[in-house]
């Protein structure tokens, strides 16, 4: 899994002011967003095949074919915010690839026991 970079922080901040939103409110909001970028893509855009390995330059790549999706999305943040509280465990939410969301979800989680602690 790679090391948290500057690009999971701002994402982690971005979907940080909905931690206490209805994660199902938010999963509607973005269903009705006629706008979005995944709209029309199919779901395997989204989430590779089992057992997918990125190598570092892939995941470059990945990053930006998911980046030209996603862009322009007006609910990106919720997208990812809502996965995040709903505990999504596969694939990429919120304009980020798989293994970028699943580094994004270990510091949502880390963030989540240090305020409980």
């Amino acid at each position: 899994m790679p090391a948290p970079e500057s690009l999971h922080y701002g994402r982690l901040d971005a979907a940080g002011r909905f931690a206490e939103a209805d994660p199902h409110q938010l999963h509607r909001q973005v269903e009705s967003t006629v706008e979005r970028g995944c709209r029309d893509a199919a779901p395997e855009e989204f989430f590779p095949a089992d057992g997918t390995r990125f190598s570092r330059e892939a995941l470059l790549e990945e990053r930006d074919r998911i980046d030209t999706l996603c862009r322009s999305c007006p609910v990106r943040e919720e997208c990812l915010a809502a996965a995040l509280l709903r505990g999504e465990i596969y694939g990429g939410w919120g304009g980020l690839t798989q293994p970028d969301y699943q580094v994004v979800q270990r510091l949502w989680r880390q963030r989540k026991s240090d305020r409980a602690a």
